[in-house]
């Protein structure tokens, strides 16, 4: 979906390097999860009931808000 594409590959340039490897697992368990949940946690922001998922969800939606274009 494009809409994520917007979100996870600025993310992925510019944040993934410097996470920690525990924040690089989540977000590759993130990218492993149906689209559609993606689609609700990212653009209706819904919080995964997954505590881990949760973290790296807030930290993507943090660098978009943050992120200079």
């Amino acid at each position: 979906m494009l809409e994520l594409d917007v979100i996870l590959i600025p993310f992925v340039e510019q944040a993934f390097d410097a996470l920690s490897e525990d924040d690089k697992q989540r977000y590759e368990d993130l990218l492993a999860q149906e689209d559609t949940e993606l689609f609700v946690w990212f653009m209706d922001r819904q919080i995964p009931e997954d505590a881990d998922l949760a973290r790296i969800v807030s930290m993507v939606l943090e660098h978009a808000r943050t992120r200079k274009l």
